[in-house]
């Protein structure tokens, strides 16, 4: 039974943190979806599912958690609750205009700890809205919302009894010797690579980069590549060129985070397995034995083979249903739906991660300059960034010993999700148990099962959580009715 939710407002302090200096409010969205709630049976638990929303709307984060709003919500009878991040979607402070919300001083209260007080209030909120003292409250959260839903559930145990954390890397950061810098795009390159024996794939893509970093000195040739990818602007610069590649490395990456064995459409459109139906561009292209052939005067056969491969290979994620009428080498971040600008903000102060290039991927190698971004930071948002700020207030220098008096939080990363490089894979205690999702991407459990589902053990994990996050219902609310009665 699908229903629409309801999306509310609640009023919450701009600056939760330093007490007084700012006591103005503004208001946040919030969804709510009450359908299940109010007509379980006696039988059933009816706890809080909470979704700790993260950098985009939370329409969009409402409608790829199907999870938790369909499967859990009716086997638990339970309250659908996602709260919008602050300076996301709709939900901007009003103390100064929208579009100057990102600029030094206004972007002073978009911060992890403002946005966690947010939802811990929220849930007061609803708990004395909805007459629900008693239940418990599952926060949940994939990506950065994962990372909140973790964090949210080691500093408020009170508030949240448990956590499914999906795709969180929370280890991403400076000195968590569990996370390599460059482990985030080898991942995606072995992604590319396995669709054939010989990785044609990652290979011809890598030869391709390599050709549009050779082209940033060939100004002769600027106008032919502005024909062969249909730009929206001429190519008249080197940094076009430059801002090309990136728009196309990104487009790759987030094309390994989101390959999922159906058609969807969580950041741009695209179709079944995106990496597989991408590399086949490049089905006919062996790899080349030697350095690509450069042109003389005019671009090569070789390269304008490999171009124009990259060029329909990168469009399964950029233009599947042809809704680009051109080719927008300004778009460098290739975000989708996601707020990159918000996102920025984040990650120029408290979730700076460290994130190369490595020399063996499929992208021009890039180690990680901390001195350049720190400059840009500083430059861009007057903001410094803390590059060890996450692990310095949750853990994660060392995972055995930092998590080891945490409880009941799931942590679960896709097998194929660059992402994974910073997620939680390891031993630490029986009630912080981890899943590797074989042939899974970015939070593939959030979403609502489906039979192609099959292609993957998702089905299994999802099985897991639900046993272990109705364990951890029946654990507080057991504990909750013996007080309640008392």
């Amino acid at each position: 039974m699908l229903a629409t939710p309801i999306q509310y407002e609640f009023e919450t302090k701009l600056d939760h943190v330093t007490g007084g200096a700012h006591s103005e409010t503004f208001n946040i969205r919030y969804l709510v979806d009450d359908q299940y709630f109010k007509n379980s049976s006696s039988g059933l638990d009816r706890p809080i599912l909470f979704y700790a929303g993260n950098e985009g709307s939370i329409w969009d984060f409402y409608e790829n958690s199907g999870f938790m709003t369909e499967t859990l919500a009716k086997q638990f009878g339970g309250l659908v609750v996602f709260g919008e991040h602050r300076y996301f979607g709709e939900s901007f402070p009003t103390q100064f205009a929208k579009a100057d919300a990102f600029k030094e001083g206004n972007n002073a209260y978009l911060t992890v700890e403002n946005t966690m007080m947010d939802y811990v209030e929220m849930i007061k909120h609803i708990k004395e809205r909805y007459n629900a003292q008693d239940k418990a409250v599952i926060v949940f959260g994939g990506s950065y919302g994962g990372m909140l839903a973790a964090w949210l559930r080691m500093k408020f145990p009170a508030t949240f009894q448990g956590a499914l954390a999906a795709s969180a890397p929370i280890l991403y950061f400076k000195g968590a010797p569990s996370a390599p810098e460059d482990e985030f795009s080898m991942i995606a390159t072995r992604d590319f690579a396995g669709t054939y024996p010989d990785e044609r794939c990652s290979k011809g893509i890598k030869e391709a980069f390599n050709v549009l970093m050779d082209l940033k000195t060939r100004q002769d040739d600027w106008a032919e590549v502005s024909t062969m990818f249909n730009t929206c602007k001429v190519i008249d610069g080197a940094d076009k060129v430059q801002n090309m590649y990136e728009h196309f490395s990104n487009g790759f990456l987030y094309m390994a985070m989101t390959d999922y064995p159906y058609e969807s459409a969580f950041l741009e459109p695209m179709p079944a397995w995106p990496v597989n139906v991408s590399c086949e561009a490049w089905a006919d292209i062996e790899p080349a034995a030697e350095p690509t052939e450069r042109g003389v005067g005019a671009l090569s056969d070789r390269e304008k083979l490999v171009l124009t491969a990259l060029n329909t290979s990168a469009n399964v994620y950029f233009n599947y249903k042809g809704q680009q009428a051109c080719l927008d080498t300004e778009d460098t971040e290739g975000t989708g739906t996601l707020d990159a600008a918000g996102w920025n903000v984040l990650a120029c102060n408290e979730l700076a991660m460290p994130t190369s290039m490595g020399a063996d991927s499929m992208f021009i190698a890039e180690p990680f300059n901390y001195t350049e971004y720190t400059k840009f930071c500083q430059d861009t948002y007057g903001l410094t960034p803390n590059y060890q700020w996450a692990l310095n207030q949750f853990g994660g220098f060392n995972v055995a010993r930092d998590f080891q008096s945490m409880s009941n939080i799931i942590f679960s990363n896709g097998e194929l999700d660059p992402w994974r490089a910073g997620g939680v894979y390891e031993w630490i205690n029986l009630d912080l148990p981890f899943y590797i999702i074989k042939g899974g991407a970015h939070h593939l459990d959030m979403r609502l099962p489906n039979e192609a589902d099959k292609g993957t053990d998702v089905e299994f994990v999802r099985e897991k959580e639900a046993i272990l996050i109705e364990m951890w219902i029946k654990e507080y609310q057991n504990a909750a009715s013996n007080v309640f009665t008392q």
